[in-house]
C-alpha cells in the first residue's frame, strides 16, 4: 500500500460521505495506522498533492480538509483496481438496477428487531459506479422507486437524497439479486472476492456429495473462515480417497501400509488412505506429500493440536488446500471418483 491509498482508508473518503458536510484535521488524517509507516515530510507532501491534484479542499480558512467528488471517485477507483471490491463492481456491466439494490444493500444498518433500514444515500451511486453516466443510473432508480423496490426516507431529520430498501427490496436482493450478482452472505457488493478456484469434475457414486462439500468449502472462503475452508477440503480429500481405494478394494487391502487389523475403507485413518493409495499407484509421491500436508491442516479443527501449534489457515493456505484436492481429483478421475 502506498502512502496515497494508505490515506484513502481514512473515513473522509467514503463514498457515503458524499454529502457530509464534514471536515478533518491533518492531524486528525494522519492518525490513521495506514499511514505510520511514512514520515511526516511525506505524509504532509502528498495532503498538498492531493489538495492540488483537487481531490481534496480546505474548509474556509483553517486547515481542514474534504474530499471532493473527484476524490471519493479516486479512492473507489483505487479499491476498484485493486480487488478490494466484488467483481461485479469492477466490470459495472451487470444490471444497474440489482447493483443499487446491493449497494443499499451493503449500507445496512440494524435496528431494534423488525425495524431494519437501509439509510443510503443514493448520492453515493454514482461514486460506486463511476463508470456509469448519470442518465443511466437516475433512469435505474427511477423504476426502482416506480416498482416500489426502494422508498424515500420519510423521516424529517434525513435532508439529503436518503432512501431505503422496501420489504419487497429486501426479499428480491435476499432471493435473486445474491445469486444473480454471485454474492455469498456475509460478504456484500462491496467485499473482495478470494480468488476461485475451478471446481473438479467429480465423478462416481460420491459425485453429488463431493460437489455439496466443494460448494460448501467454497462458502466458508467466501466468509474468510480459513480453518472452516481447510476442514472441508479435507473431508473432500478423505472422500475422493474412499472412493478410489475402494474401486481398488484388493489392491488396498494387499497393500502393506494398509491396516492390521481389516477393517471397511471408510473407516480408515486418512493417513493410512494417503499411504496405500500412494503404495498402489494411485498418487505419486508429491501429491502424497502434498495430501499429508492438507491433513495435518485438517487436523487443526482440533483445539489441541491448534492450541499446541498456534497455528491458523489464512487465504493463501485455504488456497492452496483447494488446488491440493483439485490436483488429486484430476489424478484420479480414471478411477471413477
Amino acid at each position: 500500500m502506498n502512502l496515497r491509498e494508505s490515506i484513502f482508508c481514512h473515513e473522509m473518503f467514503l463514498a457515503s460521505n458524499v454529502s457530509s458536510s464534514c471536515s478533518y484535521g491533518s492531524s486528525h488524517i494522519r492518525q490513521i495506522e495506514e499511514t505510520w509507516d511514512f514520515e511526516d515530510d511525506e505524509f504532509y507532501d502528498e495532503i498538498k498533492s492531493l489538495e492540488m491534484e483537487g481531490l481534496i479542499r480546505k474548509d474556509g480558512d483553517h486547515e481542514c480538509f474534504q474530499a471532493t467528488k473527484q476524490g471519493l471517485i479516486a479512492r473507489e477507483k483505487s479499491y476498484q483496481e485493486r480487488g478490494l471490491r466484488h467483481p461485479v463492481l469492477q466490470s459495472q456491466t451487470d444490471s444497474i438496477s440489482d447493483m443499487i439494490i446491493a449497494l443499499m444493500s451493503s449500507n445496512e444498518r440494524i435496528g431494534i428487531e423488525a425495524l431494519e433500514y437501509t439509510e443510503f444515500d443514493l448520492n453515493a451511486v454514482n461514486i460506486y459506479l463511476w463508470k456509469l453516466s448519470e442518465k443511466e443510473i437516475d433512469s435505474a432508480v427511477k423504476y426502482l422507486l416506480d416498482n416500489q423496490f426502494i422508498e424515500k426516507e420519510a423521516f424529517g431529520f434525513y435532508d439529503g437524497n436518503y432512501h431505503h430498501l422496501t420489504a419487497k427490496g429486501r426479499r428480491y436482493y435476499a432471493k435473486t439479486v445474491t445469486g444473480l450478482l454471485n454474492i455469498s452472505s456475509p460478504r456484500t457488493i462491496l467485499s473482495a472476492v478470494p480468488d476461485c478456484v475451478e471446481p473438479p469434475a467429480f465423478t462416481g457414486d460420491y459425485a453429488e456429495n463431493l460437489v455439496y462439500r466443494w460448494n460448501e468449502a467454497e462458502k466458508c472462503r467466501d466468509a474468510a473462515a480459513w480453518l472452516s475452508a481447510t476442514t472441508m477440503y479435507g473431508s473432500i480429500l478423505e472422500t475422493v480417497l474412499i472412493s478410489v481405494l475402494q474401486a481398488r478394494e484388493e489392491d488396498a487391502y494387499a497393500s502393506s501400509h494398509s491396516p492390521k487389523r481389516r477393517t471397511p475403507i471408510e473407516r480408515w485413518r486418512l493417513d493410512d488412505m494417503l499411504k496405500v493409495a500412494n503404495c498402489i499407484g494411485i498418487i505419486d509421491n508429491t501429491l502424497a506429500g502434498y495430501g499429508n500436508v492438507l491433513r495435518d491442516a485438517r487436523n487443526l479443527i482440533h483445539p489441541s493440536k491448534q492450541i499446541k501449534e498456534a497455528s491458523y489457515p489464512d487465504k493463501e493456505s485455504a488456497k492452496i488446500a483447494a488446488e491440493v484436492v483439485r490436483a488429486i481429483v484430476a489424478k484420479t478421475t480414471q478411477l471413477y471418483v
